[in-house]
């Protein structure tokens, strides 16, 4: 094996790992269409199909924003809300982000690939979030005021209207 072969076999794998834990840097935004065709593809859920719109709704109004130790949730509105996870681990390419409330409440986040370009988040307190997909963002910082705000949750509201089983009283 000549010496250029030899350099390449060890550094190559460990530029490869370094690439998989920045996959997920970057800003990211519910992706509408994607997640209405999510829903209708996965079903009701057994429990609770009814809050599914409102906890998409919620999510169409936040950003996440990951770097190689944090994810930072952020609101849309006028008063825009944060909140912090903590890296905990990957399981393989899926990271796992940890938050700790003050009163010692936690909430563990699973990050999954949805193909190449969408991700779902699993929450361990927050049932039916795993319903949302979401879309890296052109953008390098969170959109923020009552526009931004207005018009993330129109489009989610109607492509929520693609959904059959969720109810037009729940949008």
């Amino acid at each position: 094996m000549s010496l250029l072969g030899l350099v390449l076999a060890l550094v190559l794998p460990f530029s490869a790992v370094g690439q998989e834990s920045n996959r997920v840097n970057g800003l990211w935004v519910i992706d509408p269409d994607q997640t209405a065709a999510h829903i209708i593809k996965k079903g009701p859920p057994e429990r609770n199909p009814e809050w599914i719109a409102a906890i998409v709704l919620r999510m169409c109004i936040s950003t996440l924003i990951f770097d190689d130790e944090n994810l930072t949730v952020t609101d849309m509105g006028n008063i825009p809300a944060e909140q912090k996870l903590r890296l905990k681990s990957k399981q393989g390419s899926e990271p796992i982000y940890v938050s700790q409330s003050p009163d010692g409440a936690k909430d563990t986040w699973t990050i999954s690939f949805l193909g190449e370009k969408n991700i779902v988040v699993q929450s361990s307190n927050m049932g039916l979030m795993e319903y949302g997909v979401w879309k890296r963002s052109d953008l390098s910082s969170p959109q923020r005021g009552e526009s931004a705000f207005t018009q993330a949750f129109s489009r989610c509201r109607l492509a929520l209207e693609k959904v059959p089983f969720i109810k037009s009283n729940t949008r």
